[in-house]
């Protein structure tokens, strides 16, 4: 009867510490991330290259040619940062830090920083991910409530480690 017992609790156990959110790979438009399995895909979101929610956070990806940007030089694939200060100044938002370069789990580069923003009324906090391909620079941003930023943004930046571009 022991044994039984036993081996019902570490069944349990064990059951009960997988039940979390299990991971879910999305690929569109020369973006993969890897988010969790909350996470379901927006259709319909003109100019964004993928659109993906939970029920807290969402990401956004848009993407323009290299070839667009005729006075920059963005071939450091290395170093996005230049790419991100033109998205910052381009949108006048005010960075919550400077930008910091960080290597994705498969070897590419991103810049990232944070930044707060009222939309409709409802004041959002983004964690912006820019990213350069090989024709193409990526603009990324994670957001949820700004009351809610603190919550998620570890596993934000978590989830910006699996990004890959082409």
């Amino acid at each position: 009867m022991k044994k039984i017992l036993c081996l019902l609790l570490i069944v349990l156990t064990f059951g009960l510490a997988s039940c979390g959110a299990r991971e879910k790979t999305f690929t569109k438009n020369g973006v993969t991330i890897t988010l969790s399995s909350d996470f379901y895909e927006t259709e319909g979101v003109v100019g964004m290259a993928c659109a993906y929610n939970s029920v807290k956070v969402g990401f956004m990806a848009n993407k323009e040619k290299l070839d667009d940007f005729y006075d920059y030089d963005f071939s450091n694939k290395d170093n996005p940062k230049a790419y991100a200060d033109l998205v910052i100044s381009v949108n006048r938002v005010t960075p919550s830090h400077e930008l910091i370069n960080e290597k994705t789990n498969n070897e590419q580069y991103f810049a990232y920083t944070d930044y707060t923003n009222n939309v409709n009324g409802v004041s959002a906090h983004y964690f912006l991910v820019c990213m350069l391909g090989e024709e193409y620079a990526y603009c990324m941003n994670f957001w949820t409530a700004a009351s809610d930023f603190d919550t998620y943004k570890d596993q934000m930046m978590e989830y910006a480690k699996t990004i890959i571009v082409e």
